[in-house]
């Protein structure tokens, strides 16, 4: 199970369980497993197929285990539900300036659209991979070649959030990482 790091506690963001589940289970039933097993709600726990460093795809929880190739090994992230998201600012449409633009129909403002949105709850489920550069020997144009390190992460977000919120999610999860 793979979880952010919370109260400091850098080491313990990820755990690895078993669990043995019959191949005419589902996959919620692993992941009821390992919310067991860790203390973490079922509900905030999502399975991912996971190779190489990349989410390939993210597992149905209703899906049968015997739907899944031998060599898929599911992993569990936890990934909470979005904090109240604060409302950001949107600049409001300038008044008309001519008598032609008057007699138009008023547009529902963005803001009432956003507003909206996050109130219905939509979330999105965004995830990340962990680059970093390192100096290679043989090189046409650039010594510097990335490479993948770690585990991916997983966030959910609301639908419409602003690029203060995603950059302060994304830190919450990899300060441990950047120095």
């Amino acid at each position: 199970v793979v979880s952010a790091p919370q109260n400091g506690n850098f080491d313990q963001h990820t755990v690895q369980v078993c669990a043995r589940v019959p191949k005419r289970g589902q996959l919620s039933d692993v992941l009821r497993g390992a919310a067991g097993l860790t203390g973490l709600p079922a509900e905030e726990l999502v399975a991912a197929d996971v190779a190489s460093g990349y989410v390939n795809r993210l597992l149905d929880s209703t899906a049968a285990m015997s739907t899944l190739s031998d060599d898929v090994r599911p992993t569990v992230f936890h990934v909470p539900a979005p904090l109240a998201a604060v409302p950001t600012p949107i600049p409001t449409p300038p008044p008309p300036s001519s008598e032609a633009e008057e007699g138009r129909e008023p547009i529902p403002s963005e803001r009432a659209q956003v507003d909206g949105l996050r109130q219905n709850g939509e979330t999105v489920m965004v995830y990340f991979v962990q680059r970093r550069l390192q100096k290679v020997e043989r090189y046409f144009l650039n010594p510097y070649a990335p490479e993948l390190f770690g585990t991916p992460i997983l966030l959910r977000l609301p639908l419409t959030c602003s690029g203060l919120e995603l950059y302060t999610s994304v830190f919450g999860c990899v300060k441990h990482v950047v120095p």
